[in-house]
């Protein structure tokens, strides 16, 4: 395997190899069961092996496929022309039960290896699990990967998941896996961000690609982490030309350049074209209204840090030296002690705060 992931050495050995027994076939005086033992002990349990973990694409599966089917028809008396339902439907259905689709196969043989492998529960379990935790959060998707490969991903890279996840969406596939990290819903009528630009559609591969870029840029996921704390809308400071703002989370996020503003330009469009759809595409320094508002808060886990916190006791304000439990003192007035604790109650929700005294808070949000 090539280090970029590339395919061009594997499909040449591959199909050097396929065009060894097929020349071998062609050459010999063999009857039908000879033939299909050639097929199916030989050339398919030799191609198999390197499918486990190969990318190919369509068209080199094809010309593998064609390949085989040219030299391996007529010697088991089957017309090479056949219709290739016939080929690879099932015999109870009729067909020739012929497993020569090299991208199906392909499909099966990565998806056998990856439950077998994850059953085992070993190292490379593990190394798999860590990756597809990666893969979900650089595509910015709530809804696990390969539970729902329905959606392509703008993601910039190839690798042996992604071309999996593609494989599972031709076959209409979904495959559930335990332990994978997958961000949470916050709020009511929450999602994440990039899914809701995804299935709205209106922006080019290119825009895709840049409004994902800024996503990772920003640190922010879903819809809640990017709004204000009411859940009306998002301001215009975070996503406006040369705006600087990024999220604070406890997570830690690929290292990304700073993005430009056709970065900023472009995720302004996907808001507009998903969660926003009323908004101008002049608009660009107005806050953006969500369609939706956001409901009630989840006592979920935060991934993102937020300045205040209220349960139905106290507030929390986070500043450089910590989280500090207020001490109330007075209708909406809460004091910041200098202590520190080490996280907001599970049951807390973010809310904006004004200073009104030094060392002195107040909210007219309950």
């Amino acid at each position: 395997m090539a280090v970029d992931g590339n395919q061009r050495e594997e499909f040449a050995t591959r199909s050097s190899k396929v065009e060894h027994t097929c020349v071998a076939a062609e050459n010999s005086r063999v009857n039908y069961t000879e033939a299909k033992q050639l097929l199916e002990q030989r050339l398919l349990a030799q191609t198999k092996y390197g499918l486990t973990l190969s990318q190919f694409d369509q068209n080199q599966c094809k010309n593998l496929s064609v390949r085989i089917n040219r030299a391996f028809l007529p010697k088991m008396h089957i017309n090479r022309n056949m219709p290739r339902a016939v080929v690879y439907g099932p015999k109870r259905w009729g067909g020739l039960g012929l497993n020569t689709d090299i991208y199906c196969l392909q499909a099966q043989c990565a998806v056998t290896y990856l439950v077998r492998v994850l059953r085992w529960d070993n190292t490379v379990a593990n190394d798999i699990i860590t990756a597809l935790n990666a893969i979900q959060m650089l595509s910015g998707f709530e809804t696990p990967l390969l539970e729902d490969p329905t959606v392509e991903i703008a993601y910039k890279g190839t690798g042996w998941i992604l071309n999996l996840r593609a494989m599972m969406r031709e076959y209409e596939m979904s495959l559930s896996i335990e332990h994978i990290r997958v961000p949470q819903q916050q709020r009511l009528y929450d999602r994440a961000i990039l899914e809701e630009m995804a299935k709205a559609g209106g922006l080019t591969q290119k825009e895709r690609l840049m409004a994902a870029e800024f996503r990772l840029w920003l640190r922010v996921t879903m819809v809640s982490e990017l709004a204000n704390e009411i859940g009306t809308e998002i301001e215009s400071y975070k996503i406006e030309n040369d705006s600087e703002w990024r999220a604070e989370s406890s997570l830690r996020w690929p290292n990304h350049i700073e993005p430009t503003n056709a970065h900023r330009a472009a995720f302004r469009k996907g808001l507009r074209e998903s969660i926003c759809t009323t908004m101008s595409p002049y608009a660009t320094r107005e806050d953006y209204k969500l369609d939706t508002p956001l409901g009630r808060w989840y006592p979920v886990r935060r991934d993102t840090l937020y300045t205040a916190y209220r349960d139905k006791d106290t507030v929390y304000y986070r500043d450089e030296t910590g989280l500090h439990k207020g001490i109330p003192d007075g209708p909406y007035k809460y004091k910041i002690p200098l202590d520190t604790v080490e996280a907001p109650p599970l049951k807390s929700h973010p809310i904006p705060v004004n200073f009104i005294g030094p060392d002195v808070l107040w909210t007219k949000r309950p």
